[in-house]
C-alpha cells in the first residue's frame, strides 16, 4: 500500500509539474503576443511625434541652452506657444 501510494503521489508530483510548465508556456505565450501588438501600435503615435514634435521641441531645448532663463520650464512653454508650426500654418 505504501509503494503505491508513493507512485500516485509521485505521479500527482509530475502531473503538477506538467501544469506548471504549461501555464508558464501559455502566459510566455500571451506576453509575446501583447508585446508584438504594441509594437504595432505604437508606429502611428511614434512617427507623429517623430514628425510633429520632435523637432519643435529639439529647437526650443536648444533656445532653452542657449538663453539659460531663470523659469527654463516657462521659458520652454512660452517658446512653444510662439513657434507652433499649426498657427504659423493656419496665418499664413
Amino acid at each position: 500500500i505504501n509503494a503505491e501510494y508513493m507512485g500516485k503521489e509521485e505521479a500527482d508530483k509530475q502531473a503538477l509539474e506538467q501544469q506548471r510548465l504549461d501555464e508558464a508556456s501559455r502566459l510566455a505565450a500571451l506576453q509575446k503576443q501583447e508585446r508584438e501588438m504594441l509594437e504595432i501600435r505604437k508606429q502611428p503615435l511614434k512617427k507623429y511625434l517623430m514628425e510633429n514634435v520632435i523637432p519643435v521641441m529639439t529647437k526650443g531645448l536648444i533656445e532653452v541652452c542657449e538663453v539659460r532663463p531663470d523659469d527654463p520650464i516657462d521659458y520652454l512653454a512660452e517658446w512653444l506657444f510662439r513657434h507652433n508650426p499649426q498657427i504659423d500654418d493656419d496665418v499664413a
